[in-house]
């Protein structure tokens, strides 16, 4: 699955940085929120975009949360995105 994702925003990337979007794709392993933070606060990003997620019950355990905490916690813009 993350090779799938990978690839899938290694595309969106290039087809961005094309149009002359300059892009930095930072991939962490660990607990999300502080993560985030750290990366938000070490390289002074100013926008994250998140996917959003269809909220069923398992869905809303398992992303609810992590939404819901980031965008409260940044220090900086959130752009929650909803898939297909």
């Amino acid at each position: 699955m993350m090779k799938k994702v990978r690839k899938e925003i290694g595309e969106l990337i290039r087809k961005e940085e094309a149009k002359g979007m300059k892009i930095k794709e930072i991939v962490k392993t660990g607990e999300p929120v502080h993560e985030t933070m750290k990366a938000v606060e070490k390289k002074k990003i100013d926008l994250v975009i998140m996917a959003a997620h269809d909220e069923g019950r398992i869905e809303h355990i398992v992303y609810g949360r992590f939404n819901h905490e980031v965008v409260r916690r940044l220090p900086c813009s959130v752009l929650l995105v909803k898939g297909e």
